[in-house]
């Protein structure tokens, strides 16, 4: 027979297995270890440090295709340069043509407008200058207007922002539309699009609106042969006016809707959307980076700006010309105007009026000097400046100033992007001495720490080719960074050349190297 002592033994054996058969179990039981986000892995909505810019060219036919430029990256101040060649990566002849053109392919490819949402890269382009017309110059005769051509602009989309499918046109269906020019893609918080509503009897809302620049007869006719000679001096009354167009698939569009009355009654064209807090915290500006609402894209914010450029060209009895007062004078309702003006309201639809200005180049009521046009916007890394790129399209645009009294120079314009020489001599027509300034070609730059005091920033813009005209500036998210670097990585024939292309852009293939996109597995 047992022993007590050695029951209690068996007794104590047996306690034991059990409680290590229990701490097993309790393990087993723990939660395991969830997927991580592996370094350098970005959230699909966080905004990179990476920027691109489109542009187009005129060529012989005022608008021969779409290039791209990225922001350098490390290794001295941040620039735009071209791709490797300076490519044309998108083409009328070549991306936009086929059955979807039924109506006619696109006379010129210009004013690229590039957004980024649900995996794609969205373009829309300016396809004709006049209205209905395939002409290759801004004189319109209308006795050329091809049957069946609308109204129209056109639109494509991108993985990778180097090869373009699914291009189509877009009928505006405005009557009696004489031109459609410069659409601009802003994309629409969930908030912005539900204050106006399903688009769609499936309860869908827009997620982009396109403002288009339209002008009209003058008389209120919707006879395209009552729609003026040109654009320039012969518009006389007839004004362009910026319409939005919205959209929730890029398929289907809103009929275009006003979107704002432009300042003094003038012309409008080239209208830019983009938020940013109201007041601007210049602390914020200066020492953050960018917060996600800053950009059209983010979370809402507390307004939106409009940038637009005033088109008023005088008329063909005499040629413009621009003076200035008292410094800070207001331009005004000027027979000549062609000037960045600065808007603000409290959502992209309005109502927008006049933004606070307080230093600015030359006028009060302008952020720019005479002849700029296609504002592009961006944030300097590092400085967090707001940055209004725009494109110098004209030299051959005075501002006259008496000169200073007994010098031999003309007074130096601090910070307004004018040039001007020595003093024209005093005559019948110009009792005092005369300095002439005139902007620079190709594309310059506008810097702002607080979108209230505006000064020159030519040199953020030097590194982009003379001959380049205006576009839009896009900052990559962690989705489109990744869609981009989709079409660098790999071993295709077409990664290798996409390689290649990005790699003047200093800094671009190294953040594609380290950049995780997608979810580990463990």
């Amino acid at each position: 027979p047992w022993s007590a002592a050695m029951v209690r033994l068996v007794v104590l054996a047996g306690v034991a297995a059990v409680l290590l058969l229990l701490g097993n179990n309790v393990r087993w039981a723990q939660p395991q270890p969830q997927p991580q986000q592996r370094a350098g892995q970005l959230a699909p909505a966080a905004l990179t440090d990476a920027w691109v810019l489109t542009t187009f060219t005129d060529g012989r036919v005022l608008g021969e295709g779409m290039h791209v430029l990225g922001l350098t990256l490390g290794g001295g101040p941040a620039a735009f340069v071209p791709l490797a060649g300076d490519p044309l990566v998108f083409t009328p002849g070549r991306d936009a043509r086929g059955a979807a053109w039924a109506g006619g392919e696109p006379t010129v490819f210009r004013d690229p407008s590039v957004a980024f949402h649900d995996g794609w890269f969205h373009l829309v382009f300016t396809t004709e200058l006049c209205a209905g017309l395939p002409t290759l110059a801004f004189h319109c005769d209308r006795r050329q207007r091809r049957d069946g051509l609308p109204a129209r602009f056109g639109y494509a989309r991108s993985r990778d922002l180097l090869s373009w499918s699914d291009s189509r046109p877009v009928a505006v269906p405005l009557p009696g539309a004489c031109n459609v020019w410069a659409p601009e893609i802003y994309l629409l918080t969930r908030a912005e699009a539900a204050s106006r509503g399903p688009l769609s009897a499936d309860g869908r809302l827009a997620v982009a609106m396109v403002v288009v620049s339209i002008s009209t007869p003058a008389s209120g006719s919707e006879e395209l042969s009552d729609c003026p000679w040109d654009f320039g001096p012969s518009a006389g009354a007839s004004r362009h006016r910026p319409y939005q167009m919205l959209t929730s698939d890029f398929e289907r569009w809103t009929p275009p809707a006003l979107l704002f009355e432009p300042l003094y009654a003038e012309s409008a064209i080239d209208a830019l959307l983009f938020r940013a807090p109201h007041p601007p915290n210049k602390s914020e500006a200066r020492g953050a980076p960018p917060r996600p609402d800053r950009l059209s894209g983010g979370p809402a914010a507390e307004r939106t700006y409009v940038v637009y450029k005033s088109e008023k060209n005088g008329d063909p009895s005499s040629p413009c010309e621009w003076r200035r007062g008292q410094r800070g004078a207001p331009l005004g309702a000027a027979r000549c105007t062609l000037v960045l003006r600065l808007l603000v309201g409290p959502s992209p639809f309005g109502p927008f009026a006049a933004a606070p200005l307080d230093r600015t180049p030359v006028w009060s009521d302008a952020i720019s000097h005479q002849c700029a046009e296609g504002p592009a916007l961006f944030i300097m890394p590092g400085s967090a400046a707001w940055v209004v790129l725009y494109d110098g399209y004209r030299t051959d645009c005075p501002l006259k100033l008496a000169a200073p009294p007994g010098q031999q120079a003309c007074e130096r314009l601090v910070s307004s992007g004018l040039d001007g020489g020595r003093p024209a001599a005093a005559s019948a027509s110009e009792p005092a001495a005369q300095c002439t300034y005139r902007g620079r070609p190709g594309l310059g730059a506008l810097v702002s720490d607080d979108l209230r005091s505006w000064r020159d920033g030519a040199h953020v813009a030097s590194t982009i080719p003379r001959h380049h005209k205006h576009g839009t500036a896009l900052q990559l998210s962690g989705e489109a960074l990744c869609a981009l670097c989709g079409g660098i990585g790999g071993v295709a024939p077409h990664a290798r050349e996409a390689r290649r292309l990005w790699e003047p852009v200093t800094g671009m293939i190294e953040l594609c190297a380290r950049t995780a996109c997608g979810t580990s597995s463990s």
